[in-house]
C-alpha cells in the first residue's frame, strides 16, 4: 500500500541524491518527512540531524522508520540536539521573516521524538531485479549466498533488524499524543505508542539493548530461583 492508497496523493519521491539537495538547499518544500533510510551510522545520523533541523526550522513533522537499536546508539541524541540547534538557528537568521512569523517561530522549542512499536516484527522486501543483481555480485565474489527464506512476487523478503517509528511533530506534539488516546482499540491493536525509550516495549528492543539484557538477566535468575 503506497501514500495515495492511504489518501496522500501529493508525495514527493524522486530519483535524487537527497544529501547533495540539503547540502544546496535545495530540499523542495513539503509538510511532512517521511524516510526509511539505509541503515548504516552515517545515513541515519545524517536523517536524523536533518529531521531534528527541519523541524525546529520550519515545524514540519517527522516519521523515521530505522532500526530499534538506533535509540541506544551515541550518537543518537546529538543527532537530535544539533539539528534542533540548527534549526533554530537558521530561523534567527531569517532576513526576511515577518514579525508576525517571528513571534510563530519563537514558540517552536525542541521537542524530543516519540516511538511507535509494532506488535508485529515488520518485514521487508528486495525488489526481484535488485536481488538478482545482489545475487550475481555474490556470486561473482565468491561469497556464499545466504539462504533466503521467502521468495513472493513483491522479491525477496527479508527483516534484518526489529525496527521501529521515529515521530517528532513538535510543538503540537503534546496534542497529537492526547489525541490518540482517544482512539478505539481496535484502531491501536497494531502498535504501541513510547513517550520515550525507556517505554518501548522490550519486544522490539534489539538484543544487545541494556534495558533488553538487564530484564532478560533479572529473568533468568527468577526462573533459577523457582528451581
Amino acid at each position: 500500500m503506497n501514500f495515495a492508497e492511504l489518501g496522500f496523493p501529493n508525495v514527493i519521491n524522486e530519483n535524487k541524491d537527497f544529501y547533495e539537495l540539503v547540502a544546496k538547499n535545495e530540499v523542495p518544500k513539503h509538510d511532512v518527512f517521511v524516510t526509511n533510510p539505509p541503515y548504516s551510522e552515517e545515513h541515519v545520523e545524517k536523517c536524523v540531524t536533518f529531521a531534528a533541523k527541519n523541524m525546529t526550522e520550519f515545524g514540519r513533522p517527522y516519521f523515521m522508520l530505522v532500526p530499534s537499536y538506533v535509540v541506544c546508539k551515541p550518537y543518537f541524541v546529538p543527532a537530535l540536539l544539533t539539528g534542533g540547534t540548527r534549526g533554530a538557528e537558521e530561523r534567527k537568521n531569517k532576513e526576511d521573516t515577518t514579525k508576525d512569523e517571528m513571534n510563530m517561530h519563537k514558540k517552536r522549542g525542541q521537542v524530543l521524538p516519540f516511538y511507535i512499536a509494532p506488535t508485529k516484527r515488520y518485514y521487508y522486501f528486495t525488489p526481484k531485479p535488485l536481488a538478482k543483481l545482489r545475487n550475481k555480485n555474490i556470486a561473482e565474489n565468491g561469497i556464499e549466498k545466504k539462504r533466503r527464506v521467502h521468495v513472493g512476487r513483491r522479491g525477496e523478503r527479508t527483516s534484518p533488524f526489529l525496527s521501529l517509528w521515529i515521530c517528532g511533530f513538535g510543538e503540537d506534539q503534546v496534542e497529537a499524543l492526547r489525541l490518540h488516546k482517544k482512539l478505539r482499540r481496535e484502531q491501536v491493536k497494531h502498535y504501541v505508542v513510547a513517550r520515550n525509550p525507556k517505554e518501548i516495549p522490550l519486544n522490539v528492543l534489539d538484543e544487545w539493548d541494556p534495558r533488553r539484557r538487564t530484564e532478560s538477566g533479572a529473568h533468568d535468575k527468577m526462573k533459577n530461583k523457582k528451581k
